[in-house]
């Protein structure tokens, strides 16, 4: 166990069957992040990065491998552990906003918090905070259908770290954008790495999204590729 890594991702490997036939992902891969560092998975479309990141948040087990998050073994929770650890530590940001359509852009945001012992005055206040933060404090009334994509994705952001989860988990979040509001939405990302000592670990095809973490993966034919530093 490397003891200064904050997630540690150890000998894993992850294959499906179809058929009769074991088809692989990856094998034997080894990831060590530390807290608040912003690293970014690249690699060629069905390479197994969504995958690994799924496996990092404890929504998709491993055929073979562990994760560790904190504390937390993930392979070792049980299904009702595993949505608790989940709720309190992951937050996850995604290329298609999943945001509930008949909710207004506050109820959205507000959604994780619903489950918790908050009062409703608390909810409220944190909703304000991370909207403040993300800038969309001033389009809370609205829906999604009234929201442009970048806004959309400021959103998902805000609901993302409403519980002030430490890690966040980001697949492909410019992907539905353009430039000028995929520039926006990783400036916020790197703000929430640099000012709130977030751990970010995103999956992208765009090395101009690339360019705004700490450090670049490749993950191709099944292994995953030294490190590559980002320049400062």
């Amino acid at each position: 166990m490397n003891d200064a890594a904050f997630i540690e991702v150890s000998n894993a490997s992850k294959s499906y069957s179809k058929g009769g036939i074991v088809i692989p992902v990856f094998e034997g891969l080894n990831l060590d992040v530390s807290k608040g560092d912003f690293i970014t998975l690249m690699g060629p479309s069905g390479s197994g990065k969504s995958t690994l990141l799924h496996a990092i948040g404890g929504l998709e087990p491993l055929t073979e491998g562990t994760v560790r998050v904190g504390e937390e073994q993930i392979e070792k929770l049980s299904q009702s552990q595993l949505s608790r650890w989940r709720a309190r530590t992951v937050g996850m940001i995604f290329q298609s906003f999943n945001l509930m359509p008949s909710l207004t852009a506050f109820a959205n945001i507000e959604l994780p918090l619903m489950l918790t012992s908050l009062s409703r005055s608390e909810r409220r206040r944190r909703v304000e905070t991370v909207t403040q933060l993300v800038r969309i404090d001033h389009r809370l009334k609205h829906r999604p259908r009234e929201l442009s994509g970048g806004e959309q994705q400021r959103v998902a952001i805000a609901r993302a770290i409403v519980a002030d989860p430490p890690l966040l988990l980001c697949d492909e979040p410019t992907g539905e954008l353009d430039r000028s509001a995929s520039g926006e939405v990783m400036n916020i990302l790197r703000t929430l790495c640099d000012e709130l000592a977030k751990t970010i670990i995103m999956v992208t095809h765009d090395p101009t999204a690339a360019a705004y973490s700490d450090s670049v993966y490749h993950l191709e034919k099944g292994q995953l590729s030294a490190q590559e530093d980002q320049a400062a």
